[in-house]
């Protein structure tokens, strides 16, 4: 659903989870470091998750990505538990 924000989209779940619940995969295309900064010399991507400091996952092209995307990924500090 739509998040009310300047964000967009985003995925809310429907009744409470237990810590580590596994809810899908994030899906997209594998970018080295390098890759990843040359894409987004910015560092403004969307829907790019960090696996470590060598790979991303860019899941910004829908047909190639799930809806993993719209998952939440902010810093621990603001989520609601």
């Amino acid at each position: 659903r739509h998040t009310g924000s300047a964000k967009g989209f985003g995925v809310f779940a429907l009744v409470p989870m237990a810590e580590n619940t596994w809810v899908g995969d994030y899906v997209g295309e594998v970018l080295t470091h390098d890759e990843y900064v040359a894409r987004y010399p910015r560092e403004d991507a969307e829907y790019v998750f960090g696996v470590n400091d060598n790979y991303n996952v860019d899941a910004r092209d829908p047909s190639h990505s799930s809806f993993c995307r719209y998952l939440n990924h902010a810093p621990p500090s603001s989520w609601e538990c």
